[in-house]
């Protein structure tokens, strides 16, 4: 039996966690499926035992289900285990990966940058990707990217410094 459990983020978290999550099953000589159907937010998950398998039928991807961060999922994935399986993982507000600093270089980068951080996120064109932002946030792209571009490109500038002088003394 798989048990799963949930758990609401602190306070100070709950704008950009919707909740954490833990999930154990037993093991099995044959191989488990189950199916992941989409949600519309984005998610961390850690594997805290032998890691299983994640399928993903419309592009016949297929990697090892130990550490991910994945942005909003907009199709179901097919996951697989065969022995005792453990994870736990946190669910993301959507958009609420941007708080990482993911998103950060992104925003005010190359004109294709929006097209990327779309893709990142699973989503096939861009239009969706800015529609669904907007109806999150009540602002659209640009409105954010206008507003945060001067945050963003202080915290960018900064790591590419750090980079250039650590390189520079080494």
């Amino acid at each position: 039996m798989v048990a799963y459990l949930r758990v609401p983020p602190p306070d100070e978290q709950r704008d950009v966690v919707e909740h954490y999550w833990m999930v154990e099953a037993p093991g099995s000589a044959d191989v488990r499926r189950e199916i992941l159907i989409p949600n519309g937010r984005p998610a961390l998950a850690i594997a805290l035992a032998e890691p299983g398998r994640r399928h993903d039928p419309v592009t016949g991807t297929e990697w090892i289900n130990d550490a991910s961060l994945f942005g909003i999922m907009t199709r179901p994935h097919v996951l697989t285990q065969s022995g005792p399986s453990s994870y736990a993982g946190v669910e993301f507000k959507p958009w609420g990966v941007a708080a990482l600093g993911v998103a950060g270089g992104l925003l005010g980068g190359p004109s294709d940058a929006a097209a990327t951080l779309a893709a990142l996120h699973g989503y096939y064109d861009q239009a969706h990707a800015a529609r669904d932002f907007k109806r999150y946030t009540g602002v659209s792209a640009s409105s954010f990217r206008e507003v945060q571009h001067g945050i963003a490109a202080l915290m960018h500038e900064r790591s590419v410094q750090d980079a250039t002088r650590s390189a520079e003394s080494g």
